[in-house]
């Protein structure tokens, strides 16, 4: 159920003409453009700032986005700890637009961002900086469709019943889809698990998957050679056969970590080979769902 919340929708409601036209939407990553398709209904005034390839952990702004930001009637993103590259563009360029960083919506889902390869060696830290990766949680993914209906409404007030019509459509779907891959992946509740990248905390806590560790950090920083060695140690502690790579990953250099060859499967935390579709975020999750299946069965 849609729970109007006034603190975005009163204020933008103010702000907004008459009769205003569909907003211009600009949006950072294929996940967040695909939820905000599905509340809009279509994508002419919809556009996706990076490319679907791109690596938003290192990414350079280029000018030729700079008009996308400045023709933007709202900017809906992850947040800054996807994308600190953003926030001077944001300033610079976004000047008369909304912004809504999803990760800092009220009710949204964190998990902390986990500082070493092998997961059960995790230790309390005083600052902690949030995983930007929570669009693989569904639940956050369902409020989120919230926040851009809100939002968008509040700018194109003659169109909320549209909106809010789609929004609920698309989250009755999302928690269909839930359902389907925790009865899929139940079984695998008690299979131990590597990543090559630790993007998917928000999908095993969700599911409950026994993820023992990852190769590369969220961070995506570069293994130094104690990491190396920690990584080396996961394989024969915890008898790992199955890696859960990424298209860049290179089979061969896996199998020299693990010091025998290991099944693997890849996952992509952004979907760059997915159509950018209404059906991207359920083809996103499924996809990801049916690799670590596939990975993991004997």
């Amino acid at each position: 159920m849609l729970k109007p919340i006034l603190a975005f929708s009163t204020i933008f409601a103010m702000l907004a003409p008459a009769h205003a036209k569909t907003p211009r939407v600009v949006t950072d990553i294929a996940p967040i453009y695909s939820l905000a398709l599905q509340v809009m209904g279509n994508s002419d005034d919809l556009t996706l700032l990076m490319d679907q390839t791109a690596d938003p952990h290192d990414f350079a702004f280029r000018p030729s986005q700079a008009s996308a930001l400045q023709g933007a009637d709202i900017v809906i993103f992850t947040g800054y700890d996807l994308t600190p590259w953003l926030e001077k563009p944001l300033q610079n360029l976004a000047t008369n637009s909304v912004l809504l960083p999803l990760l800092d919506a009220p009710k949204t889902i964190h998990h902390d961002m986990r500082e070493n390869n092998a997961f059960d060696h995790e230790t309390s830290h005083e600052h902690h900086h949030t995983d930007p990766h929570a669009w693989l949680d569904p639940e956050n993914a369902i409020y989120w469709l919230e926040q851009i209906y809100i939002n968008i409404s509040a700018l194109d007030p003659e169109n909320i019943t549209k909106y809010k019509n789609n929004a609920m459509i698309a989250q009755q779907n999302i928690r269909t889809l839930s359902a389907e891959i925790t009865q899929q992946l139940v079984p695998l509740n008690d299979t131990k698990i590597l990543f090559f990248h630790d993007a998917y905390q928000y999908f095993e806590s969700r599911f409950k998957l026994n993820a023992v560790g990852a190769i590369t950090l969220a961070d995506g920083s570069k293994l130094s050679p104690k990491q190396l060695k920690a990584v080396q140690s996961l394989f024969t502690d915890h008898d790992i056969k199955c890696v859960l790579t990424e298209p860049a990953a290179k089979s061969a250099w896996i199998n020299d970590l693990a010091r025998r060859p290991v099944k693997q499967a890849s996952l992509d935390p952004l979907g760059s080979t997915l159509p950018l579709d209404k059906q991207f975020y359920r083809a996103l999750l499924t996809n990801t769902a049916n690799q670590i299946t596939s990975c993991t069965q004997s």
